[in-house]
C-alpha cells in the first residue's frame, strides 16, 4: 500500500525526470530534460519538504544535444555534479546553483558518481575525476577494454570500480585517493554473459556487494554475487544467485541491516524477482575455500523431510543453522546441527515455495536453496 504525504504539494511534469537527489533534510533536487512546472521550464528544480519550488534555483548544465541531464550526484556540501547531453559534458554547481566548472571529457557510455567527499567520478570507456573546486583529472589507470559500469566509495577514500580493464586484465579495481590501483582482483566471468559484472553496493559495515555473472574470484570458485572487505578480500558468496545463462540487471536499496534486491534470481521452481536479505553485518571476515561444506538432498524437494550432510572434517564443530523464506528473508527456524553426519529437517509445516538453509560455522557460513513443491 502506498501512502501519500498529505502536506506535500505534488507536481506533474512535462518532460523526462532522469535523476533525483537530496541536498539536505529540506531540499529535494530533480533533474532531467525540459521539466515544466507552470510557466517555468528548467533542467533542474529544487523543492522544500512541502513541495514548494525554490524560485531562485536554476542551474543549467551544459549540453550539446536535446537530452539534457543523464544523471546527477550530490556531495555532502550540497555541491551538484551533472552528466549531460552526449555523455561527456560534465557541469559542477555549488549548493545555490551557481556554476563552478564545465568540462567536455572524451568518453563513451559514461555515468557520473560521487567519488569522495569532494569529487565526482565519471566512468565509461575512460575514467575521470572532477573536484568540488572545478579541477579535473584523467584517471589513466581506468582505461576500459569495454566500459566501466559502476563504482562505490569505500572507507579511507578508496573506490571500487567494475568493468573490463586493459591495464590489469581484471574486472574489478580498487583505487586510492590519488587514483592509483590498490588491488586488482581477477574475476573470470561466464563466457555467455560478458561483461560479467553489473553493479556494486556498499554495505553498512564497509564491505561491498559485487553483483554479476562470473565463476572465479582470483583462484576461488564463486557464485554470482560476492561480498568483499575493505581490502578487496573475498568474504563470502552472497545469496541470492543469478541464473547462469541470464542477462540481467540488479538494483538494490539498503535500509539499516536489510537489503532489497530486484532482478532475476535462481529459485528451484523458477525465477524470483524481489528478495529481502537481512543480517548484513554477520558475514565472516575470512574465507579459505569456497567449496561447499554441506550437502542437502533431495533437491528439488518433493518430500516432507530435508537431509543435511556435512563434510567429515567439520563434523565435530559446532554449526548453527537458520531456515528462511527466500522471498522475504524471514527466519522460520534456527538452532544447532546436532547430527552433522545426517541432520534431518521436518518440512510438513512449510508452504509450497522456495527456501534457504543457512549454515554458520565458527569462521565460515554458506547457504543452500531448496524448494517444497507440494
Amino acid at each position: 500500500m502506498v501512502h501519500l504525504y498529505p502536506h506535500f504539494r505534488a507536481h506533474t511534469f512535462d518532460g523526462a525526470v532522469a535523476a533525483i537527489g537530496v541536498q539536505s533534510n529540506n531540499e529535494l533536487v530533480l533533474a532531467g530534460t525540459n521539466l515544466k512546472i507552470g510557466n517555468r521550464t528548467q533542467a533542474v528544480f529544487r523543492f522544500d519538504s512541502t513541495g514548494q519550488v525554490d524560485p531562485d534555483f536554476n542551474p543549467q548544465p551544459t549540453s550539446v544535444s536535446n537530452f539534457i541531464v543523464q544523471n546527477m550526484a550530490i556531495l555532502p556540501s550540497g555541491t551538484l555534479g551533472f552528466l549531460a547531453g552526449d555523455g561527456f559534458n560534465v557541469s559542477v554547481f555549488d549548493r545555490t546553483g551557481q556554476i563552478l566548472a564545465n568540462h567536455s571529457l572524451s568518453n563513451e557510455r559514461a555515468s557520473l558518481h560521487r567519488a569522495s567527499s569532494n569529487s565526482f567520478l565519471i566512468l565509461g570507456q575512460r575514467g575521470y575525476e572532477v573536484f568540488e573546486n572545478g579541477e579535473a583529472r584523467d584517471l589513466q589507470v581506468v582505461n576500459a577494454n569495454g566500459y566501466v559500469f559502476w563504482a562505490t566509495e569505500q572507507q579511507n577514500s578508496r573506490l571500487v570500480l567494475t568493468g573490463g580493464f586493459t591495464s590489469t586484465s581484471a574486472f574489478l579495481l580498487k583505487l586510492d585517493a590519488a587514483g592509483q590501483i590498490v588491488q586488482a582482483p581477477t574475476l573470470t566471468h561466464t563466457s555467455n554473459n560478458f561483461p560479467g559484472l553489473s553493479e556494486l553496493f556498499e554495505l553498512p559495515n564497509g564491505s561491498v556487494l559485487v553483483a554479476g555473472v562470473f565463476n572465479r574470484y582470483n583462484d576461488i570458485p564463486v557464485n554470482n554475487h560476492i561480498v568483499i572487505d575493505k581490502n578487496a578480500q573475498l568474504i563470502s558468496n552472497f545469496l541470492p544467485e543469478m541464473p547462469a545463462e541470464t542477462t540481467y540487471s540488479t538494483t538494490a536499496n539498503i535500509d539499516g541491516n536489510s537489503m532489497y534486491l530486484g532482478g532475476i534470481f535462481t529459485a528451484p521452481n523458477g525465477a524470483v524477482g524481489l528478495v529481502k536479505i537481512t543480517d548484513l553485518l554477520t558475514s565472516s571476515s575470512t574465507v579459505v575455500n569456497k567449496v561447499k561444506k554441506g550437502k542437502i538432498f533431495p533437491n528439488p524437494n518433493a518430500n516432507e523431510t530435508l537431509y543435511l550432510e556435512l563434510d567429515s572434517k567439520i563434523q565435530s564443530s559446532s554449526v548453527q543453522y537458520q531456515m528462511l523464506e527466500m522471498g522475504s528473508g524471514k527466519v522460520l527456524e534456527s538452532g544447532r546441527v546436532v547430527n552433522p553426519a545426517l541432520q534431518s529437517f521436518d518440512l510438513k509445516a512449510l508452504k509450497q515455495g522456495a527456501y534457504v538453509l543457512r549454515l554458520l560455522g565458527t569462521d565460515w557460513e554458506e547457504s543452500h536453496v531448496f524448494s517444497k513443491v507440494k
